[in-house]
């Protein structure tokens, strides 16, 4: 689909919602309200595709009062599940509200040339690939040219920097050291939340032998700790290790990935060791 196929399709899509409006507020024809959420569904595959691949967020958590604490949240279509077939004209004005603003702002991404990365969903399979890349950052930042002043690794904050700026791109929800929610007078910090993929991502650097024993127990509390929350369901450890004081990964992964189950909840562990 070339660019102005896309802004086409967006166009047509703005036009139905404007109608819809205008309707809603003359009177609430609903045959005439439901004619151009009909034509809107036509049209919705095409614009979801586009909508996505400018990192608009079209999914939505469903709302079920008989869903425990601990399940996760089923996640449904901003279009389909939260205006076609809602029942609640209030959520269904709410989400039109948001379509409105995010095929907008597409319209002017896409107008002004925003590149848009066609069938490239967020998960967490390109989250690890991302990181994984990490020591081809390092050498590139070490061994910059026309003597540039290369950077230098010297604490696990010089590791957030560089991983946030890795993974921005790819994960408009990012959030660099969000806040968990407080427990009583404290909240504990993760160093980066995804939300819309319920990931925590933990940095540790090991800075000497001998630390690696700190660091591993630094993760079994911080498994406890964000495990307790209702948005985490994957946290991922990402363990800068340059010096190599990790004598045996496995050893090392398994303790910390073995399956677990915190308040009823399922917990997916990952662990990267990074040399």
């Amino acid at each position: 689909m070339n660019k102005e196929q896309k802004v086409e399709y967006l166009k047509k899509f703005e036009a139905l919602i404007t109608e819809w409006f205008a309707l809603r507020n003359n009177g609430r024809n609903w045959e005439e309200m439901h004619a151009k959420i009909i034509e809107m569904a036509r049209l919705w595959g095409n614009v979801s595709e586009i909508l996505k691949g400018l990192d608009y967020k079209v999914e939505i958590e469903i709302t079920d009062s008989n869903r425990g604490k601990n399940i996760k949240p089923q996640i449904g279509d901003l279009f389909h599940n939260g205006i076609f077939s809602s029942t609640h004209t209030g959520d269904q004005y709410t989400h039109m509200s948001t379509l409105y603003s995010y095929v907008l702002g597409a319209i002017e991404k896409v107008n002004t040339g925003v590149i848009v990365r066609e069938n490239v969903l967020p998960n967490l399979n390109l989250v690890i690939s991302i990181l994984n890349t990490f020591p081809d950052v390092v050498s590139r930042l070490k061994y910059r040219r026309k003597g540039k002043t290369p950077l230098e690794i010297a604490d696990e904050y010089d590791v957030q920097d560089i991983l946030y700026v890795m993974l921005k791109g790819a994960f408009s929800t990012l959030q660099y050291e969000d806040p968990t929610p407080k427990d009583g007078l404290t909240s504990a910090r993760a160093d980066f939340v995804i939300g819309d993929l319920n990931t925590y991502i933990e940095t540790k650097y090991i800075s000497e032998k001998g630390k690696e024993k700190d660091i591993q127990d630094e993760c079994m509390l911080d498994i406890q700790k964000y495990g307790t929350q209702d948005n985490c369901y994957k946290i991922v450890f990402f363990i800068y290790d340059p010096h190599k004081c990790v004598d045996n990964q496995f050893s090392f992964k398994t303790a910390l990935e073995r399956n677990r189950s915190i308040e009823g909840k399922e917990i997916e562990v990952i662990t990267l060791i990074i040399n």
